[in-house]
């Protein structure tokens, strides 16, 4: 039952207490039928119950009429069939949720409330929402540390909820939000609340765990308290499509690879299914949960150590994409096993890494079906830890992997060593080159993109002495290059048009495919100061296929076409 604390907060609606009808009937000392007042009262009770069913009469007659009203005057809900009607509060959810025609149609996390709202408007509209359960498939509970009677509101519905969504699969989303401007001890700030007998939170958490069996997605971001609550009191059985762990601000968390050496085990222990794809976010760590990566596809971490990723790998052998965000960034990381082995994998096929200084991934890892690789510094204004590190040469040869789209940072490499690296991957469809900005690094970025760029024009055409394959040829699949860096101030114009060459030669056999190039700018303007033939020349490439495009904006969303003015006369 919950909590008696919060029943009488708020305000209240008025009512009649009928509760003084209630009470221990004493024998009257006088005569049998001769009491006025016995009798009186008797009379006034008969009254009084004859009165109560003839209102619960009228109630019952008033909330007929109204509901006959709504279907008189309203031809929505006279003249729609249920199947139509259910399929229109579908359609209240908004646009960023699946379509509604989708078999994968859920309710968005900011959007669970609306079949509330539907069945607040008149009882025909909240009978079909009852029994519309693809409505009621998106589940919301949340603690705030400042609202104790929201906790207890939640435990009065969360289970009528999950009833309402019948057999279909769940969206979960359970979350703790604590004030910034709070220093609060989460453990203790529970224990308070069941001294004070509110259980309510932790009886809503294990409502939510019965239903595990049907957990589609599931986003917990929650404290330590709030997960070994679920861990002493349930064992969950893991979503089978998408799985999110964080908690938000400190939220009670302890150093967790020393309290939880083997990792909390949250989930079922021999679970036969588990997630797909895995986010986490910090302080989550690989070793956080007793978690079972078999069935794992895709992982997104954020601050996790070099060894968590190399761990991952070995534990996950159908990993197809990973993404580890900010890896080293934090003092309190553990130094790497020095005689950690090469962990082959056979599955992955995109990996991005932010790190400043990945060689003792790349050292331990071969990745033969890898096609993706985005590889950044931790940030593009600072200078790598190593420039042309030795372990991302070896890591490309031991991989001999097919790449088609390679992101890096330029001022990661000298220009000798990274047309080198860029050799060894002649399948490389998509190449996207980031450029610093920082006043440090600007010369020698500038001089790593002179010298790529010419070498990548002086290589355009190919001989017939290499073969008809792609070997000794430099980077002969290459059909879109795509620069970040501070593209407005200018940019190496006359080597970008050698790169295409002739207009007469673009799409030409014997020549690299090369006919995409996107500059990262924020205020694309026309291309000015270039010389009458070299702009002739630019036009030309366009009319023969070429596109030079200007990606605007901090989410690269608007595509400006480059143009380019006649010199004045």
């Amino acid at each position: 039952m919950p909590c008696a604390r919060h029943c009488n907060e708020g305000p209240q609606p008025e009512v009649i207490n009928l509760s003084q009808l209630e009470y221990n009937k004493s024998k009257c000392p006088i005569e049998e039928g001769t009491c006025v007042l016995c009798q009186e009262i008797l009379g006034v009770e008969k009254d009084i119950a004859d009165t109560v069913a003839r209102l619960k009469d009228l109630l019952s007659h008033h909330q007929r009429l109204k509901t006959d009203i709504n279907r008189t005057h309203s031809p929505i809900i006279r003249d729609l069939p249920v199947e139509v009607l259910s399929r229109i509060f579908k359609a209240c959810f908004p646009d960023n949720t699946n379509d509604i025609t989708d078999d994968d149609w859920e309710p968005g996390h900011k959007h669970v409330a609306i079949p509330l709202r539907i069945g607040a408007v008149c009882r025909t509209w909240r009978h079909i929402a009852w029994s519309s359960p693809e409505l009621w498939t998106g589940v919301l509970l949340s603690r705030r540390f400042n609202s104790s009677s929201r906790v207890c509101d939640q435990y009065g519905i969360i289970k009528e909820w999950i009833s309402r969504s019948g057999a279909l699969p769940l969206n979960v989303y359970v979350y703790e939000e604590e004030d910034e401007a709070e220093d609060l001890d989460v453990v203790d700030y529970s224990w308070e609340r069941i001294a004070d007998e509110c259980r309510c939170w932790e009886m809503s958490l294990e409502i939510l765990a019965l239903s595990s069996n049907r957990w589609k997605d599931a986003t917990l971001n929650l404290s330590t308290y709030s997960f070994e609550c679920i861990a002493s009191t349930s064992k969950l059985k893991p979503p089978i499509r998408n799985l999110n762990l964080s908690s938000s601000g400190d939220c009670g968390w302890q150093p967790l690879e020393s309290k939880w050496k083997d990792g909390l085990k949250l989930w079922q222990e021999f679970s036969s299914s588990g997630p797909q794809h895995v986010t986490t976010d910090l302080p989550v760590r690989f070793k956080t949960f007793n978690l079972n990566w078999q069935h794992v596809r895709r992982v997104e971490t954020d601050g996790w150590s070099l060894q968590d990723c190399l761990d991952l790998l070995k534990s996950s052998p159908h990993l197809f994409s990973c993404s580890f965000a900010f890896v080293l960034e934090y003092e309190e990381d553990p130094e790497p096993r020095p005689d950690e082995p090469v962990t082959c994998h056979a599955s992955l096929n995109e990996l991005s890494l932010q790190c400043s200084d990945a060689a003792h991934f790349f050292d331990h890892v071969t990745l033969p079906s890898l096609e993706v690789l985005t590889y950044p510094t931790d940030s593009l204004k600072d200078e790598p830890m190593q420039k042309d590190d030795p372990s991302l040469m070896s890591f490309f040869t031991r991989s001999s992997f097919p790449l088609v789209a390679l992101s890096v940072a330029a001022h990661m490499f000298t220009p000798e060593y990274m047309v080198t690296i860029l050799g060894t991957i002649p399948c490389l469809g998509c190449l996207k080159l980031s450029c610093s900005d920082s006043p440090e690094l600007v010369d020698d970025t500038e001089t790593v993109m002179a010298f790529f760029l010419e070498h990548l024009a002086a290589t355009a055409t190919f001989t017939n002495e290499a073969g008809s394959n792609s070997s000794g040829k430099f980077l002969p699949e290459l059909e879109s290059l795509e620069l970040n860096g501070a593209w407005e101030f200018g940019f190496f114009w006359s080597i970008a048009a050698d790169i295409f060459g002739d207009p007469s030669e673009v799409g030409a056999e014997g020549r690299r495919p090369l006919k995409s190039l996107e500059l990262h700018t924020w205020e694309p303007s026309p291309v000015a100061g270039l010389s009458e033939e070299m702009v002739a020349r630019f036009r030309s490439l366009k009319e023969a296929g070429v596109t030079i495009d200007y990606l605007v904006g901090p989410g690269l969303d608007k595509i400006v076409p480059v143009t380019w003015e006649y010199p004045l006369e």
